[in-house]
C-alpha cells in the first residue's frame, strides 16, 4: 500500500490528490493493520490523500486533513466519528458520516481507462 500511494505521489504535481479505490482490506497488507496519517505522511506529503475503506470509512494524511479544515478540535458529526491515536491527535480515519467533511474531486474516466485500470 505505501509503495503505491508513494509511486503515485512522486508522478503527481504538488497538492494534487492521491486517492485509492475501495478494493482492499487491511488484512491484504503485510502490518495487518490500517495505514494512518502519519504512516501515509512518509510516504506522500506534498499531497492530500485519501484511502478509501469499502463503504463507510476513509483514511487521509496530514495533507488531507489540512485541505479540509480538518483538526484536532473539529467535532465528529452525527453518525460519525474523527478517530485520534492514544495521544488524541487525529490518526486520519473518518467513519460514517465524517466522510461528509471531505469532498473528492469527481473524475471520469473513458472506457479504455477503465479497462486499464
Amino acid at each position: 500500500m505505501y509503495a503505491a500511494v508513494h509511486k503515485r505521489a512522486e508522478i503527481a504535481m504538488p497538492g494534487e490528490f492521491v486517492v485509492s479505490n475501495s478494493d482492499w482490506h487491511e488484512a491484504q497488507l503485510k502490518e495487518q493493520r490500517l495505514p494512518l496519517r502519519r504512516d501515509l505522511d512518509q510516504v506522500a506529503p506534498a499531497n492530500p490523500v485519501v484511502l478509501v475503506r469499502g463503504g463507510h470509512e476513509y483514511i487521509l494524511n496530514s495533507a488531507a486533513l489540512a485541505k479540509w479544515r480538518i483538526e484536532k478540535g473539529t467535532a465528529s458529526p452525527d453518525g460519525g466519528q474523527i478517530v485520534r491515536y492514544a495521544d488524541g491527535e487525529l490518526n486520519g480515519e473518518l467513519m460514517g458520516s465524517a466522510r461528509t467533511l471531505v469532498s473528492l474531486p469527481q473524475t471520469r474516466l473513458t472506457l479504455d481507462q477503465q479497462v486499464d485500470s
